[in-house]
């Protein structure tokens, strides 16, 4: 039994040092612990001394360790907890570190929680700056902040961080540390990474700018730490990518095969070191799979070398999943870039058939979650196929509308397909309990009366029209006369599919998961097959314009639909010529 922050961490240091004799003991005693913490029962929540800040602190020291024995879902719970000690203490007038905001950063953007890092670097910065002049935790934010802003894409202001962040280094003089030494290898892997985005006439030049820059600290790193310190493998396996990207945009192919093999030797020392499931070792082979697939056709083009990289790539995904979970930045930066190998190169119905995740009703928090982080970190288009698409249009049901809003604002396009409510599947409306027969006759007014149709499709189409006025063509609804076997949700990297259990539009509608929903990455056939599936809707379903203007011939068709199958209900059976079996 675990009673305070102190014990924790002795027992976080005993189980990062354990042989695995008493590791699942100290792993639960742990859990307990972190639990006990947000329930409010444990007494902790300050230092001997009364410090709010110092017991943050060591609550970040915790987290770390946590991660570092893999217990990541508490080490995760407790950024939160950290973050809002530090803001407490800040209130009551306490001195925060600039290096607690820092290193609390640096655990979130490990776990993909970019915003809340982008949040604590502004904090670190605002706190470095107090004093003058600039201190190396102000060197340390400016490049963090790079850094994060690279992983989020915006590869401009990632490149306004990092110069900034040279500038400030260069006013303390040169640096031997360590630590400083690394900073200075980041904030030059930053500027190789921008390089690399460049799509000018200048691209060439500035590679190699930054490629020289990044091996200058590779080769102070290797006096001050070794040549087989950790850190040392991954400068040395980021340099050489770098290499092989200047190469290549200098078409020196000489060069280019020198860079794949440092890469791969690296690779290999890294490998041996620190075990082949390291991420460390998984971020290596992902680059050294990269590296050859583009290799191979720098020459004479080889299908050996290119599905060689792809099997490599394939190895790194499933590895990469299973220790960092599959919705981690690094996992799905890993399947991004192996569908991209695979449609160069493999046919869709030769794509695995890949489940990340199955969700049931007894974890629809969970698939909501999924599915909100999913449009949230997406920058280009969402595409949605639904019966009616309440959860993504109406507050009612409280799930996706205040993010789908978000990614408007942030410019990301949202295509959707609806039922149109003419459709067969108007046999199955009622109006009531007494359940009045659907007819040729009454079917359309049966359907208008419907809660479905008054209170699910007619507030989805207003709401639709109002975000169109907002957003204008960001934002787009078509509607299909075809039945929807479930509701697919697509974006640039990940897919749900959630499978209908009845037909009755009454009951497919602002309610809770009927069944299960399936969640897959874009390496999969699943992601393959659901594109081309909307898709083909897209071009033959209706704009909201199109469907107005032929409404009325939607609805005969349905009531045609209906007489025929009456009359087919009603037709006496024929038998069949003699002789002949049925």
């Amino acid at each position: 039994m675990i009673r305070n922050l102190d014990e924790a961490l002795a027992v976080a240091v005993r189980a990062v040092e354990d042989d695995g004799r008493h590791r699942q003991d100290h792993e639960a005693a742990l859990l307990a612990y972190v639990t006990q913490l947000h329930s409010g029962d444990s007494a902790d929540g300050e230092t001997d001394d009364g410090s709010t800040a110092g017991f943050a602190s060591r609550l970040i020291h915790l987290s770390a360790l946590l991660r570092r024995i893999a217990l990541h879902e508490p080490a995760v719970s407790l950024l939160d907890l950290t973050r809002d000690r530090l803001m407490d203490a800040e209130e009551q007038g306490e001195a925060v570190r600039s290096a607690d905001w820092n290193a609390l950063a640096v655990l979130q953007a490990a776990y993909g929680r970019l915003d809340d890092a982008r949040d604590s670097l502004g904090a670190a910065l605002d706190t470095a700056r107090t004093g003058e002049p600039a201190d190396a935790q102000e060197v340390k934010a400016l490049a963090n902040l790079a850094a994060v802003s690279m992983r989020t894409g915006d590869v401009r202001q990632a490149a306004r961080w990092a110069v900034e962040a040279r500038d400030a280094a260069d006013l303390q003089g040169s640096a031997e540390e360590a630590a400083q030494v690394e900073t200075r290898l980041l904030i030059a892997s930053v500027m190789v990474g921008a390089a690399r985005a460049v799509r000018g006439p200048d691209r060439g030049e500035r590679l190699e700018a930054a490629v020289k820059e990044l091996e200058r600290w590779t080769r102070v790193l290797l006096n001050v730490a070794g040549p087989d310190h950790r850190r040392s493998l991954e400068a040395m396996a980021a340099l050489a990518r770098a290499e092989f990207d200047a190469a290549c945009a200098a078409r020196e192919t000489a060069r280019a095969e020198r860079a794949v093999e440092v890469l791969e030797t690296v690779t290999q020392r890294t490998s041996a070191g620190l075990g082949a499931d390291h991420p460390q070792t998984l971020t290596a082979l992902a680059n050294l799979a990269a590296a050859e697939f583009e290799a191979a056709g720098l020459s004479a083009p080889s299908g050996e070398r290119r599905a060689r990289a792809e099997s490599i790539l394939e190895t790194v995904a499933q590895q990469t999943s299973a220790t960092l979970g599959h919705d981690h930045p690094q996992t799905r930066a890993v399947l991004s870039n192996l569908a991209r190998m695979r449609g160069d190169s493999t046919p869709v119905v030769e794509l695995v058939e890949r489940i990340d995740a199955t969700y049931t009703p007894r974890n629809n928090a969970q698939r909501n979650q999924a599915k909100t982080r999913a449009i949230a970190r997406e920058k280009h288009l969402v595409r949605l196929i639904a019966h009616a698409g309440a959860s993504y249009f109406l507050e009612s049901p409280q799930r996706f509308m205040p993010v789908i809003v978000q990614a408007l604002e942030n410019r990301v396009h949202f295509h959707v397909i609806v039922s149109s409510p003419w459709n067969n599947l108007g046999v199955f409306i009622k109006r009531d309990a007494a359940w009045e027969k659907p007819t040729a006759e009454n079917v359309i007014e049966l359907i208008e009366a419907s809660d479905y149709y008054k209170h699910t499709f007619r507030k989805v189409i207003k709401e639709y029209e109002r975000l169109r006025t907002l957003y204008g063509d960001r934002i787009e609804l078509r509607l299909t006369p075809m039945d929807i076997p479930g509701t697919t949700l697509l974006t640039s990297d990940v897919g749900f599919f959630e499978p209908y259990m009845t037909a009755n539009p009454e009951d497919r509608t602002q309610r809770g998961m009927g069944a299960f929903e399936i969640e897959f990455g874009k390496v999969s056939r699943y992601y393959a097959l659901s594109v081309d599936a909307f898709e083909t809707q897209w071009e033959l379903a209706s704009t909201l314009e199109q469907f107005r203007a032929h409404e009325f011939q939607h609805k005969q068709r349905l009531r045609m639909l209906l007489g025929t199958l009456t009359d087919d209900a009603a037709a006496k059976p024929v038998a069949p010529p003699a002789g002949e079996a049925d």
